[in-house]
């Protein structure tokens, strides 16, 4: 599963240099396998009454914000490029402070567009947003009190 993870990831590499793959599938490939080890982490640990929110999200959030911080920053450094050679066009309007405060948080899609018009950025947010709904999901099912199942819901 490892290895399927690792081709489907090197898909979407490839696909971003514009060789001919099936990119968006791989994409989902990636996911769904993610998805699986992270659940099944996530599950082993609410069964042996581990589960421990902080923990969870801090490995979550470290993973993601190391390929999410070089690439925003990788994404303005890029756009000032442009910016010299071509000069300013509508990039400038995602290139604001809100909008790399909005993806920092994983809200591009959401509630800001992705960060200098980098459009791959919209899978980071489907992530990190999978990684909250999934434990709040099985918490529901799995707590015994009422009130903290109203707050998972």
């Amino acid at each position: 599963l490892d290895l399927i993870r690792f081709l489907s990831s090197l898909v979407v590499l490839l696909f971003h240099f514009y060789v001919p793959l099936p990119g968006y599938q791989a994409v989902m490939i990636f996911f769904v396998l993610s998805g699986y080890f992270i659940s099944t982490s996530a599950l082993r640990e609410i069964n042996e009454n581990r589960w421990n929110w902080f923990n969870y999200l801090l490995k979550r959030l470290i993973r993601l914000w190391i390929v999410l911080l070089p690439s925003l920053i990788l994404t303005f450094c890029w756009a000032k490029v442009q910016f010299s050679i071509f000069g300013e066009s509508k990039i400038s309007n995602y290139l604001n402070w809100k909008v790399f405060i909005g993806n920092l948080f994983f809200l591009q899609g959401i509630s800001v567009p992705v960060y200098g018009l980098n459009g791959p950025l919209w899978s980071l947010s489907y992530e990190f947003w999978y990684y909250i709904l999934f434990p709040c999901i099985v918490l529901l099912i799995y707590i015994p009190r009422i009130r903290i199942k109203l707050l998972y819901a």
